[in-house]
């Protein structure tokens, strides 16, 4: 792809909204009032929007190596607390995916700096994976998306917000395009 592809194609996009809706923009420049919190990884092959089929404005996204969810990041805390407290998102979600080079990553013994201080974060997540690891591009991925959503319920930014939202996980799988739950939901929320 190059620039003028990109070109083009956002003004593929771009046409096709106002085509659809002559005020598109003009109510998206309005504010925003996101449904959900997602924290998924910063993978070209895994935008939020696109792998759960959402329009601009209906989630709120937050992008990291392998998903993470480290106490301290203030971007992380930061973005949550906002999407809690002041966009009043209803839910949260993880979204992880097979296939991660994060998680992947963590099999290997070091990587260079810039990049090892990162993947430890994700190492510490994973390290109490019980039994030996798989070589699937799925299991680890999974577990890491039960480990998030167990550490964004114990931030403090989440536990002392002005209130509780349900917290999820889901794995995009790239191989075939399903949405797994990973830490599904209760019953009452598809309603």
């Amino acid at each position: 792809m190059k620039v003028n592809d990109m070109e083009k194609a956002q003004q593929e996009f771009k046409d096709k909204q106002l085509q659809e809706n002559k005020a598109y923009f003009e109510e998206l420049s309005k504010g925003q009032s996101p449904t959900f919190y997602v924290l998924a990884c910063c993978d070209s092959r895994t935008s939020p929007t696109t792998v759960t089929g959402q329009p601009l404005g209906r989630l709120f996204i937050h992008r990291n190596i392998a998903n993470q969810v480290v106490e301290g990041d203030e971007s992380v805390e930061s973005s949550l607390y906002y999407a809690i407290n002041v966009l009043k998102v209803n839910y949260v979600l993880i979204l992880g995916h097979t296939h991660c080079g994060g998680v992947q990553a963590t099999k290997a013994d070091s990587h260079p700096e810039v990049l090892e201080n990162w993947i430890q974060h994700v190492r510490t997540s994973v390290s109490d994976f019980a039994g030996e690891v798989p070589e699937d591009g799925e299991t680890l991925e999974r577990y890491n998306v039960e480990k998030q959503v167990q550490k964004v319920q114990q931030l403090d930014v989440y536990k002392q917000a002005e209130r509780q939202v349900p917290v999820f996980g889901a794995l995009f799988h790239i191989e075939n395009g399903e949405l797994e739950w990973v830490v599904k939901p209760e019953e009452d929320v598809f309603e």
